[in-house]
């Protein structure tokens, strides 16, 4: 069946990451991610859709989502770009603001009934679009 899926991650989460866990620790990290699933669900929210239904998978850094038509998946992402906006705003160190990658493509996609599990090379051109692979 036809759908849309989008990857998305956080651009320089590994640097952050890597210096909340040696500042402080690694639940410092798990509050990082839960911040980051906040985006998300401010995307989800826009476009009225469910976490359960949507979400396939969390990267830490971001999510693959998956939706039935591309014009949602737009407006998934324009919904993530905008509470970035309205996060970063005020914020004086760069390492403070939020900017995500995100890869949008339609194609054929295989869901399983039951859990998580999908197949299609629809995933990995949204990996690609978004930027999947580059040097975080």
């Amino acid at each position: 069946m036809k759908k849309t899926v989008i990857e998305l991650d956080l651009k320089g989460y590994s640097d952050i990451a890597r210096e909340l866990e040696e500042h402080f620790s690694a639940e410092v990290v798990m509050q990082f991610n839960e911040q980051i699933q906040g985006f998300v669900d401010a995307g989800l929210k826009t476009t009225g859709t469910r976490r359960e239904e949507t979400v396939m998978a969390t990267t830490g850094d971001g999510a693959i989502l998956v939706f039935d038509d591309p014009a949602t998946a737009h407006l998934f992402a324009e919904a993530v770009h905008e509470a970035c906006r309205i996060h970063n705003h005020g914020k004086s160190v760069p390492a403070a603001r939020r900017w995500f990658r995100i890869g949008i493509a339609t194609g054929d996609l295989v869901l399983e009934t039951i859990g998580r599990e999908m197949a299609g090379s629809v995933i990995a051109r949204a990996v690609r679009l978004g930027g999947g692979g580059q040097h975080r």
